[in-house]
């Protein structure tokens, strides 16, 4: 059986997804998780520090995501079935496992392997129905991310106490310590944070998508924030514990509206 050949002008932009990934990866292999969405929790938006966050959120953060996940499904169709996917896939998966908890807990081999797994029948459609249901869950996706984004102040009670507990200093504390310490220490750590990717962004780890969706939106940007009371606005987590906070924080992005905001979550 002969291998396919390589492509060389999609392993250049493989290389150049991966360093693009890097950008936003680095963070969280410095600082705490917490602080990818929330710089404040470990750090400032001040000087430098700010400008070198915004900058990757304006030009790095889901744009070479989506470039490495592109090329990902144009080498399975490439590849085809004479290069044995399955196979290959399966030690993606068991790669991922162990680099998830022993490694790194933003590992993100485990994903592309078991969703390769789920769309390898794909390949057999006719191009006709592999647009169709592209298309389909790209619409659907989109308008899950809207639901959540204009129901956020209805979500459960219960979730959003796992959110919270999340992004609380006293979480990044932890983490802080637990990386300082020995390597059966961290691999706890990682462990709950693989296991809350696997759960969803409401289990209080992976990486929080839906958030980031909801500022991938038209016209919004989203940040985590310090949290500041709305003068003349009713605060309606009243069962929410006193101590330090953040909140989600969506504003148009327009000049002349850059004054609007509209506070979708408040921790």
């Amino acid at each position: 059986m002969t291998e396919p050949k390589r492509v060389a002008s999609i392993d250049v932009l493989r290389g150049v997804a991966l360093v693009g990934i890097l950008v936003m990866n680095i963070q969280s292999f410095a600082m705490p998780h917490t602080a990818y969405l929330n710089p404040t929790a470990f750090g400032s938006l001040d000087g430098l520090e700010g400008v070198a966050w915004s900058l990757g959120r304006l030009f790095f953060d889901f744009k070479f995501i989506s470039l490495f996940s592109t090329l990902f499904g144009a080498s399975l169709v490439l590849a085809g079935t004479a290069s044995n996917p399955r196979r290959r896939l399966l030690w993606l998966v068991g790669f991922g496992l162990l680099h998830g908890y022993l490694v790194w807990y933003g590992d993100i081999l485990f994903t592309y392997g078991v969703v390769g797994l789920a769309v390898l029948p794909a390949l057999t459609w006719t191009v006709r129905r592999q647009v169709t249901v592209g298309l389909a869950l790209l619409v659907v996706s989109s308008l899950i991310a809207a639901f959540g984004f204009t129901c956020f102040d209805t979500v459960p009670a219960f979730i959003l106490d796992d959110v919270r507990a999340h992004y609380e200093p006293a979480s990044v504390a932890a983490e802080v310590q637990a990386f300082r310490s020995g390597w059966l220490e961290q691999f706890a750590v990682r462990a709950r944070r693989r296991l809350g990717a696997a759960r969803g962004p409401s289990a209080g780890g992976g990486d929080d998508a839906a958030v980031r969706a909801w500022g991938r939106l038209p016209g919004f940007r989203c940040a985590s924030l310090p949290r500041e009371r709305h003068p003349g606005r009713k605060n309606r987590n009243r069962r929410s514990p006193q101590g330090a906070r953040s909140r989600v924080k969506f504003w148009f992005t327009e000049p002349a509206a850059a004054t609007v905001t509209v506070t979708v979550c408040e921790m």
